[in-house]
Order: C-alpha cells, then sequence, then structure tokens
C-alpha cells in the first residue's frame, strides 16, 4: 500500500513541476515521455525482486551446470532432441504410477471404418440423428 501511495505522491509531484514550469516548452507527446521516464525510474528503483537483506548477484561467477555450448548444427539438434525427449516423458496426463499405454492392443469396441461414400454419409445421418434426440431431452 506504501508503495501505491509513493507513486501517487511522485506522480503528483512530477505532473506539478513539469506543468508549471515545462508547459510552454514541451509538447503534449514530449510530457508524456518525461512522465513516463520519471515514473520508470521510480519504479525500477523499488522493484528488485530480491529480498533487501539478499546481496547482489555476481554475474561474473560461472554457473555450477554450465550447458556446454553447440558449436555444431548436429550438436544442437541432439541437444532439442534429448531435451524434447525429457520434456515429452514429464508432460504427461497420467500419474507416473500408471503403466505405459499399449496402443498395438485393439481398442475394446472398435468402430468398423466406412468404406464408401455412401456408408460414411447413412453413419453421419445416424450419429446426427442420435445426438439431436439426446440434445433435446
Amino acid at each position: 500500500m506504501r508503495t501505491i501511495h509513493k507513486l501517487v505522491g511522485t506522480l503528483v509531484l512530477i505532473s506539478m513541476s513539469s506543468g508549471a514550469s515545462l508547459a510552454a516548452a514541451q509538447t503534449a507527446a514530449e510530457k508524456k515521455a518525461a512522465d513516463f521516464r520519471a515514473l520508470e525510474s521510480q519504479m525500477q528503483q523499488e522493484s528488485t525482486n530480491m529480498p533487501s537483506s539478499s546481496p547482489p548477484v555476481d554475474k561474473t561467477v560461472p554457473a555450477e551446470d554450465p550447458i556446454p555450448k553447440a558449436t555444431t548444427m548436429q550438436q544442437e539438434i541432439a541437444r532439442f532432441r534429448a531435451q524434447e525427449h525429457t520434456m515429452q516423458e514429464e508432460s504427461t496426463n497420467m500419474p507416473s504410477s500408471s503403466p505405459p499405454v499399449d496402443k498395438t492392443a485393439p481398442s475394446a469396441d472398435p468402430v468398423p471404418k466406412a468404406t464408401t461414400k455412401a456408408e460414411r454419409a447413412a453413419r453421419f445421418a445416424d450419429q446426427e440423428r442420435i445426438m439431436q434426440e439426446e440434445s433435446t431431452r
């Protein structure tokens, strides 16, 4: 809540000072840009995304587990495939304890495939009729 009050106070001060002394010198666009720069500067000082007691991050120190740079296209492709494989394994809608699905087994109630246009049209008409009946119940 204090931050909002600070922002409002800053905006009031900026608008009062710039409105009184620079009104004649600045166009509307320049005034808007100056107000934005002042507000942006204030907000950047207040937002650090770190607790105030944390020391600044030393970006000159190398990472503990750096990823070696791929120097050839083959290395980039291999790294991408490995990463893609890992992500596909991790992103599943099934619980981790479930066994993998056997996609080679036939389904329990297979629907025979229509071989002609007439069969497809008749099947579509039947499905449409059934859906219409179910939706009006």
